[in-house]
């Protein structure tokens, strides 16, 4: 175990795991209700693209299982994400969208990397100003920087206490070698404080390839620039063709490179308080100290690559490719919008590096992270415009999907809640029952038993009420209430048969309900199905015994205008005085009009939404209100 790497370098593929088996806990290994799956030994080869309103969107995978090839159908719900790496997502992007203008003039523009230096230096411990502990430790410390190029680099210094020129030895280690720190410890030289640079610098990309030779425009494949085109050869695997990778320094990516080297070397001089016969420098050639800088500009080594006795990595070692789909706003300038999605191709998005307008000179990690998120969450929210609320100090407190004019949101979702249930709600929602809601982004799904996730704030008379629902598979079961009688609070059994429930059931089917009513048990019943008025709401002395055989309630019309599974449904609720109308997905669909309640029954009331039996999923957004009597 000694000398052990830290295990909390970043992995995407610890989190997949991770993500993974969560998804298996959580739905009890039920493929109806996972969310993640990794399909093992399959390759895609091209995305085929279709026509899709005033553009394109995917609407097939050319993918191999195995040895064998077959085509995948992608739904018009459906989003393909790329994420692997700017190499091969800007492969496979050449290789599936080259009939498509003008991305094809634009996709492998732009390549950008790191550039990279290393080096060593040891100052005497008096001209650093040390006296004390007599072990010396191990420390760090950053410097950003601008060329002036306007090219970004920053320099890692790392100071030890070891006599060997790799300053960093230990600093990385999880459980450092014991021994050998004893022995360093034995053999550290008292008098000087050995201290390493690494500097590394933002390559500068061009998505009009003339600019790197002061001309006009360049095809893509010209080899005086940066690009990734498709290669003239064929993966013999897959049959397809590779990526082919030109890495060109321009005389700006070496001038940065000039200034990065100096300023290194600079700020060990400074630390050695000016004085150049207090500071000596490893050669790595000569693999000893030496006291006159081998690396300074004028000296033969000055500028070479490592391979050349320089300090210099390779290009393109340093793996950080970058920028070949960057984002922008203008179609006809970049190949993506800032969400990362392909301009021209609906449900296409590239999340990685690839997109990147600049690479800057920071690890493109976290970047990359905070950009897949953005993404996902676009995804997640249907492109739905998402506001911020803010605090008097400017801070974002909450977020909620943005209303139309004269809409109040309700699901309005705390920026960073305390790790509770409670806290993890909608702002001022509270539950009821058995079961639970769980949040997903700004998004509420039912959970097992029978209960009512309630708006408490505040009673409603007339309103005109707005939510997105979507369900999984087919026997989903929840439903709106409107008007929830807030007495009947402290008795979850009698609450959810209180109320006018507008249901969501794309079956229609009837469990569980008294023998009486004029209809039979079977599925798609116009009174249970998605849109009807369920027809059960027992006040006091309502229903009444006469009442069963013409049940309060209103049926949905057949066919439900439902949406496909899993997209959005988009129901509206109007309800003033004694009527109700139900709008769904822009249909009216209760049957021969609104419903009526003649008694009004419920002439005010609290929002709730439903969650049904276990294993019957239905999640909600998107919900907001607009109070006063409806135009009916």
């Amino acid at each position: 175990m000694s000398g052990l790497f830290s295990f909390d370098k970043f992995s995407s593929l610890g989190v997949l795991v991770e993500a993974m088996r969560d998804d298996v806990g959580r739905s009890s290994n039920s493929d109806q209700r996972r969310r993640l799956f990794v399909v093992p030994n399959v390759s895609v080869r091209t995305l085929l693209t279709g026509p899709s309103g005033t553009g394109q969107r995917v609407a097939a995978l050319d993918i191999r299982e195995g040895q064998t090839g077959r085509l995948l159908n992608v739904p018009a719900s459906c989003k393909v994400v790329l994420a692997l790496s700017a190499i091969e997502s800007t492969r496979l992007a050449l290789q599936s969208f080259s009939g498509i203008a003008p991305l094809n003039n634009l996709m492998g523009r732009n390549l950008m990397a790191h550039v990279r230096n290393n080096a060593t230096m040891r100052i005497k411990r008096k001209a650093i100003g040390l006296t004390g502990p007599d072990i010396l430790q191990t420390s760090a410390f950053h410097i950003a920087g601008t060329a002036s190029t306007g090219g970004r680099y920053h320099l890692q210094f790392y100071a030890g206490f070891q006599p060997t020129p790799n300053a960093e030895a230990v600093l990385y280690r999880l459980l450092p070698d014991t021994e050998l720190v004893l022995q360093q410890l034995a053999n550290q030289d008292p008098e000087f404080v050995t201290i390493t640079f690494r500097g590394i610098g933002e390559m500068l990309g061009r998505t009009k390839l003339g600019e790197a030779t002061g001309g006009g425009d360049l095809p893509i494949n010209d080899p005086r620039a940066s690009y990734i085109d498709l290669s003239q050869d064929f993966d013999p695997l897959f049959g397809q063709r590779r990526a082919w990778v030109n890495y060109v320094q321009q005389d700006q990516d070496i001038r940065l490179f000039d200034e990065m080297d100096q300023v290194g070397f600079a700020v060990g001089l400074a630390l050695a308080g000016g004085d150049p016969t207090k500071i000596e420098y490893f050669d790595e050639q000569q693999q000893r100290w030496v006291k006159d800088n081998p690396y300074a500009p004028g000296q033969q080594r000055y500028g070479k690559l490592k391979s050349e006795g320089g300090i210099r990595d390779p290009l393109g070692t340093t793996y950080h490719d970058a920028g070949t789909l960057w984002m922008g706003d203008d179609p006809n300038t970049s190949v993506t919008d800032s969400t990362g999605r392909f301009h021209q191709v609906q449900n296409a998005y590239c999340v990685d590096q690839a997109v990147f307008p600049r690479v800057g000179s920071a690890n493109p990690v976290p970047t990359g992270l905070t950009l897949a998120k953005r993404s996902a969450e676009v995804i997640v929210n249907d492109d739905l415009a998402v506001d911020e609320e803010k605090d008097a100090t400017g801070a974002v407190t909450g977020l909620f999907h943005r209303p139309e004019p004269g809409f109040t949101p309700l699901f309005v979702f705390n920026r960073r809640p305390e790790f509770n249930r409670n806290a993890l709600r909608p702002r001022d929602w509270d539950f009821v029952g058995n079961g639970a809601f769980i949040r997903s982004g700004l998004v509420m799904e039912t959970a097992g038993g029978i209960g009512v996730l309630y708006y408490k704030a505040k009673e409603f008379t007339d309103f005109t009420l707005r939510l997105q629902w979507r369900a999984p598979t087919i026997r989903n079961n929840s439903g709106v209430y409107v008007r929830l009688p807030k007495a009947e609070l402290n008795a979850s059994d009698r609450l959810i048969k209180t109320g006018y429930e507008i249901q969501i059931d794309n079956t229609g089917e009837r469990p569980g309900d008294q023998p009486g009513f004029p209809f039979p048990t079977e599925l798609f019943n116009p009174f249970h199905q998605t849109g009807a008025v369920y027809p059960v709401h027992p006040t006091n002395n309502f229903p009444l015994p006469g009442d069963v055989p013409n049940p309060n309630g209103k049926r949905s019309i057949t066919p439900m205008p439902t949406r496909a599974l899993e997209e959005w449904n988009d129901m509206e609720v109007m309800v003033g005085g004694n009527r109700i109308r139900v709008v769904l997905n822009g249909v009216a669909v209760l049957q021969d009009g609104d419903y009526i309640d003649s008694r009004n029954a419920y002439p005010t009331g609290l929002i709730g939404l439903q969650n049904h039996f276990k294993g019957l999923r239905v999640q909600f957004r998107h919900v907001r209100i607009k109070e006063g009597a409806p135009s009916f």
